[in-house]
């Protein structure tokens, strides 16, 4: 992978001409050249895990909602039956 440069100086007069502060610009430039440096490019197969994971994690949920589904379905039955018993 090839290194990129990161001109802070310009980054840094660039955003004191838009109207920021040297203080908040030079802080901004150290904090993006840092950013940039611990950064690496995300491959497919990152993105490949990712979405393994996700679906995983869907997949867990859409069962744990079917669960409760059922759940609140049987508590509406019981609580719902003994009335309609008395009405009839």
């Amino acid at each position: 992978m090839a290194a990129t440069t990161f001109d802070t100086l310009k980054f840094t007069k660039r955003l004191i001409e838009a109207g920021s502060s040297p203080e908040f610009a030079e802080a901004t430039a150290e904090a993006f050249k840092d950013a940039q440096h611990e950064s690496r490019p995300v491959t497919k197969t990152d993105i490949d895990l990712l979405r393994s994971d996700l679906g995983g994690r869907i997949g867990t949920l859409e069962s744990k909602i079917d669960s409760t589904r059922w759940i609140l379905l049987i508590l509406i039955v019981a609580i719902i039956a003994p009335q309609l018993k008395d009405l009839f």
